[in-house]
């Protein structure tokens, strides 16, 4: 861990709330902080969260806000249900809503009510919101929405806003890109059906696919804590672009299989119809504000990334 070992030197004695505390992301910011910081942990599944956390110390886990609760430093909000639920179904849009937007309002309605709001809130978002776009896109872009995943994700940032208004903290979106590790995510539910050999490209294989490995997220979190002029949207993606059909094959070579399948683009249109655009469009994007800040990637080769998750795998 001795990566971290800087950053983690400035966040000692920092109170760290994260919402959506069992998942994928917030799981493994627990993991590279544990004991360095306190964190007040907000999930609906608390023994859970007790098992995952057991030997962890400074842990305060809740399903609910309370005012003997302390106030945190920082809020890391990651609730909100992942858009694939399993390699190939989606949550209905009814969920995707009310887990986003709806259930940011109402915690910073409730940290408000408390008198418990942070010096930073940090919020998730997704790289959707730019739509399709076949050039690199920065912060910057006014290109936003135009299809269902890009609006919903409009409507789940302007709650931040609006849930931020009246106080003094410091905002911050993390527009995340697909995000990559070996232990949870999108790895995880494609991983079994590329090591049976029956993976598949999908559409064109052109359509440019943004990602990040989890350890830069998490790392990434870390120096928007610690640097104060970072605000707004900032797009968590590792400064490459790869194609969709890029991360099929390198899934498939990781576990010595041949990348035979594709799926036809009019497949997906008629099985996936809203969501459809999760597959077949092309978005480039590039961490514009995480590299005008310093910020040093630790994983910009997909192929040696995938390889490694693939050796743990087996």
């Amino acid at each position: 861990m001795s990566h971290f070992s800087g950053f983690i030197f400035f966040l000692t004695n920092m109170i760290i709330l994260i919402t959506g505390a069992t998942g994928f992301i917030a799981k493994n910011i627990v993991k590279t902080l544990a004991n360095k910081v306190e964190f007040i942990l907000v999930t609906r599944n608390v023994k859970l969260a007790q098992k995952l956390y057991k030997d962890i110390h400074g842990i305060y886990i809740t399903s609910s806000l309370t005012k003997d609760m302390p106030t945190p430093d920082v809020v890391i909000n990651l609730a909100g249900s992942s858009i694939l639920k399993s390699s190939f179904a989606f949550h209905s849009n009814a969920e995707l809503k009310f887990s986003r937007v709806d259930y940011t309002t109402n915690l910073c309605n409730t940290l408000k009510a408390l008198n418990k709001f942070p010096k930073i809130f940090i919020n998730a978002s997704a790289s959707a919101i730019y739509g399709a776009n076949e050039y690199l896109v920065s912060e910057k872009s006014d290109k936003l929405g135009g299809n269902y995943l890009a609006n919903i994700t409009m409507s789940w940032e302007n709650s931040v806003y609006e849930g931020c208004k009246g106080t003094t903290a410091r905002v911050v979106l993390m527009r995340l890109g697909l995000v990559l590790g070996q232990d949870g995510g999108f790895y995880k539910k494609i991983a079994p059906i590329f090591k049976l050999g029956v993976g598949a490209s999908i559409g064109g294989g052109k359509q440019y696919t943004s990602w990040i490995s989890v350890r830069d997220t998490v790392r990434a979190i870390i120096h928007i804590i610690n640097t104060p002029e970072i605000k707004g949207p900032v797009n968590f993606v590792a400064p490459v672009s790869n194609t969709q059909y890029d991360i099929a094959k390198s899934l498939a070579k990781s576990f010595h299989r041949k990348l035979i399948f594709n799926i036809p683009t009019f497949i997906i249109k008629i099985t996936q119809n809203k969501m459809a655009p999760v597959f077949l469009d092309s978005l480039a994007m590039s961490p514009t504000k995480l590299l005008n800040t310093g910020f040093l990637f630790k994983d910009v080769d997909l192929n040696e990334l995938i390889k490694s998750f693939a050796k743990k795998h087996h």
